[in-house]
């Protein structure tokens, strides 16, 4: 089921065949697990049955994010909780040369913005980043998530290195 724009949970969960006090109850749970009105127009509830000719679901599945996903369990009583996927670090290295700004050498070497802040907020003692001139040179090690070999985005900043006409920072 598609969520739509100002939909709210309980017209999903309607929409599915539980009655009133049901859904009372799935709000309820929900509320201690996250905010509910956080559903986002666009996702999906994905909807499981034991098979096509059931009326109700036997579970629901909310990707909130794409870290986790809210589990509604309806097989005994309602259970409602959240699911964190499991997240791969890797390793990554990037270097290479200032050729216009950081900003745009950085993300046409398709390293994640997130990054970039990191490397700033380290180097900001000994590098003036607002004075990047064409020509000086980065080396960055940091730590890259994925989530099903697709990557999710940065963790921690392992190490940086920035070489201008001042020195090797």
């Amino acid at each position: 089921i598609v969520i739509k724009k100002n939909e709210l949970i309980g017209e999903i969960f309607e929409k599915m065949g539980f009655n009133r006090p049901v859904i009372l109850e799935i709000e309820e749970k929900t509320k201690n697990i996250f905010n509910p009105k956080n559903i986002q127009s666009g996702k999906n509830f994905h909807v499981i049955k034991r098979d096509a000719c059931d009326d109700k679901p036997i579970a629901v599945v909310y990707e909130h994010d794409k870290s986790k996903y809210v589990l509604y369990d309806f097989r005994n009583e309602i259970d409602v909780k959240v699911v964190e996927k499991q997240v791969e670090v890797k390793v990554q290295e990037a270097s290479g040369q200032i050729n216009s700004s950081l900003w745009q050498t950085l993300e046409s070497n398709g390293i994640d913005a997130s990054v970039i802040d990191l490397m700033e907020e380290a180097l900001s003692s000994s590098v003036d980043f607002h004075h990047v001139k064409k020509g000086d040179e980065f080396k960055l090690i940091y730590e890259g998530k994925y989530i099903d070999g697709e990557y999710i985005g940065a963790g921690k900043l392992i190490a940086a290195q920035y070489k201008n006409s001042q020195g090797d920072f």
